[in-house]
């Protein structure tokens, strides 16, 4: 592994990809700047931030480098419904698929991002209201969702560390 690239909008994914490269001791790149700092096909853990079902600069990424390691970075926290859907979409190309909760910042959206954004927390807030009981991580999102909020999490890059030495020493 040579490095990290990300693809972030309201920051969420940067501050995972530069937590996760000093942890690992690697370097950072935003997917432009990758361009001009690593040679095609280098190796690399890249994090992008899920937009529908999407993780965006992928297919950009994917065209220029060898990625080992694939993070999506999403609004929710990581139900099993969700992890399905990403394995399902990604997990034959990318055995190691993880998912780490980001957070929300309307304020940092704009146009029709944002306006796509709010129409999506309508729908999602009115889905998890209509559930006749509501977990913990349902009254977390309802609360992402009403006022905002940071959700990274350090600790949730442990288990994309322990793969990542995984791999260090298999080579």
């Amino acid at each position: 592994m040579k490095a990290i690239v990300y693809t972030s909008n309201t920051g969420f994914t940067a501050r995972y990809a530069r937590l996760l490269g000093e942890k690992a001791a690697l370097p950072v790149y935003g997917l432009k700047e990758a361009k001009k700092a690593l040679a095609p096909q280098t190796e690399i853990i890249y994090l992008g931030w899920l937009q529908a079902g999407q993780i965006t600069g992928l297919r950009q990424a994917v065209r220029r480098y060898r990625i080992s390691i694939l993070c999506a970075v999403g609004l929710a926290p990581a139900v099993e419904t969700q992890l399905r859907e990403l394995r399902k979409r990604y997990q034959a190309a990318y055995p190691q698929l993880f998912y780490l909760q980001g957070g929300l910042k309307m304020e940092k959206l704009r146009g029709p991002q944002k306006w796509i954004m709010k129409i999506v927390c309508k729908s999602l807030h009115k889905q998890i209201e209509e559930k006749k009981e509501l977990s913990e991580a349902d009254r977390d999102t309802l609360l992402l969702l009403e006022k905002g909020g940071d959700r990274v999490d350090p600790s949730a890059l442990e288990a994309i560390l322990h793969d990542l030495h995984q791999t260090r020493q298999a080579e």
